[in-house]
């Protein structure tokens, strides 16, 4: 909002460091009198080409899973549990129109040339997996959850296929069901679930009662950002950034050092443990 209104771009250490209305101002003020900054350029709606860049974080994640194919260590899963009376063709509906409206979640990521670019599809209705645990006993129920989380959890997605979303209904009872989603990091973060999840409860709420989707059109999407975040980290902002974490990790280590009994491993295992 400070960029919108006044045409500067702050870091965002300025608002930890100046608390303040009056703190904050000054420093506006000063980054209008000097001009230190390069301005970024507005976010607006891009056109569609076929094949869109990545945005700089994308980048990192299709580099680390192209490391290791078969991992799953950026896949985000997560459960919901329904009490009470529950309409599955009105939750359909509600996923359906979440898949149309967020174009990240119909995106794959190829590499064409030497360029790994994004792809955006034409909206498709992905399938609800269904599975019915209502009539085994409540031991086996949760055994058997316990079974369908990890298997939708530690099964890997396909960067260039798609979809890099998995969706499930598990029902225990006539008035308990669980829904399942997993994405991959790519397209969702920790933010992104929280959209989704405050847009998933404001659309089925609406279709039980027979009404039509209340939520306003997204004036851009994540591609608008990736291109947007292209066009303004280049020339002197891209040098710019580059030379301050160039300055700031020069002096550290390739590899971290720490006293160990056994060899360092060539590759990550992901193994775990609590130690009490």
């Amino acid at each position: 909002r400070v960029g919108r209104a006044f045409g500067v771009e702050l870091p965002l250490h300025v608002l930890f460091a100046h608390p303040t209305l009056a703190g904050l101002a000054e420093q506006i003020s000063l980054e209008l009198r000097t001009r230190r900054g390069v301005q970024a350029p507005p976010l607006r709606p891009s056109p569609r080409e076929e094949h869109l860049p990545l945005s700089f974080a994308q980048q990192r994640l299709w580099f680390l899973q192209r490391l290791e194919p078969t991992s799953v260590a950026y896949n985000t899963p997560f459960a919901l549990e329904f009490e009470g009376a529950l309409e599955p063709s009105a939750l359909e509906r509600a996923l359906a129109v979440i898949l149309q409206r967020h174009e990240a979640l119909r995106t794959t990521f190829l590499e064409v040339g030497e360029e790994r670019v994004q792809r955006i599809h034409a909206f498709e209705p992905l399938p609800l997996a269904r599975w019915d645990l209502s009539g085994e006993p409540e031991a086996e129920r949760s055994r058997r959850l316990r079974e369908l989380i990890d298997a939708q959890t530690r099964e890997p997605f396909s960067l260039e296929r798609g979809p890099l979303l998995r969706q499930g209904l598990v029902r225990l009872g006539e008035d308990k069901h669980v829904l399942l989603l997993t994405m991959h990091h790519i397209v969702s973060d920790g933010w992104s679930m929280g959209v989704l999840l405050h847009e998933l409860g404001e659309l089925y709420a609406a279709f039980r009662q027979g009404h039509e989707a209340p939520l306003a059109p997204l004036p851009v999407q994540y591609a608008d950002f990736a291109l947007w975040q292209r066009e303004w980290l280049r020339g002197e902002a891209l040098e710019r950034g580059l030379a301050y974490w160039k300055k700031q990790l020069g002096s550290a280590e390739g590899v971290l050092q720490l006293p160990v009994d056994r060899p360092r491993a060539s590759a990550r295992a992901h193994r775990a443990a609590i130690a009490r």
